[in-house]
């Protein structure tokens, strides 16, 4: 007895088909929008750190400059320090001395909105420290100090800074002026919109400032970030 014997049908259904890519359409959809969140919240978790490490170190310069300045009491009058044997003197009592003010030890400048190679100075504050002294007769010396906060953005030019300079009253052979001993940037990444100021400062009297800063890391897509500083100064008047 002979029969038609066919093989079986290997494969699958036009229905069975359309299942299951409908339910790999369902299922990749929901892997992609789980990994848009995940990449979404590293990005902003990434900018938030970063805003915290600036804050963090624009903090551990600038609250400590504003709570040391001080101004120069100008009725003071003591006697001269010399250098030494050339007989220069160096400070205090030497008029032609670079000195800080006898009033308003931080100033501050606002409105800064432009950022590129030529720093702008936003902020500087005065004080004075000890320094060894250059005659073996005397231990040491007071020296004015000034700080000056600008907003530069070094070539490439493509990273808004605020910058950290530290300027202490210095031998220049014989003379003595200004002379740069530190320079740090202490905020990267600073928003420019050449409207938004980057760094204000507010004198709240008292002796007490306020600084806000303006950032806008690149990984936070367009997300404006800022942060608030306070500082008071400790002390009004300095007699070196």
């Amino acid at each position: 007895m002979s029969g038609d014997h066919r093989g079986g049908d290997h494969g699958f259904t036009l229905i069975e088909v359309m299942l299951t890519v409908v339910l790999l359409s369902v299922v990749m959809g929901a892997l992609a929008t789980a990994a848009i969140v995940f990449l979404r919240n590293i990005n902003e978790t990434q900018a938030r750190l970063y805003v915290a490490n600036s804050r963090s170190l624009t903090s551990r310069y600038l609250v400590g400059d504003i709570q040391s300045a001080a101004v120069y009491d100008p009725a003071f009058t003591p006697t001269p320090w010399t250098g030494g044997s050339d007989g220069t003197v160096v400070w205090p009592g030497a008029p032609a001395t670079p000195a800080a003010p006898s009033t308003d030890p931080v100033t501050a400048t606002n409105g800064v909105v432009e950022c590129d190679a030529t720093p702008r100075t936003v902020l500087t504050a005065y004080h004075y420290d000890i320094f060894p002294g250059d005659d073996p007769d005397v231990a040491s010396k007071d020296r004015a100090v000034k700080v000056e906060y600008t907003v530069v953005a070094p070539p490439p030019g493509d990273d808004c800074q605020l910058v950290r300079t530290k300027w202490a009253v210095t031998d220049t052979g014989g003379t003595y002026d200004w002379a740069a001993l530190e320079q740090n940037a202490v905020a990267h990444e600073l928003r420019v919109d050449g409207t938004t100021p980057m760094v204000t400062t507010t004198d709240q009297g008292g002796g007490r400032w306020q600084v806000h800063v303006n950032l806008q890391p690149k990984s936070s897509e367009g997300v404006e970030y800022a942060y608030d500083l306070w500082a008071k100064r400790r002390v009004d008047t300095i007699v070196p």
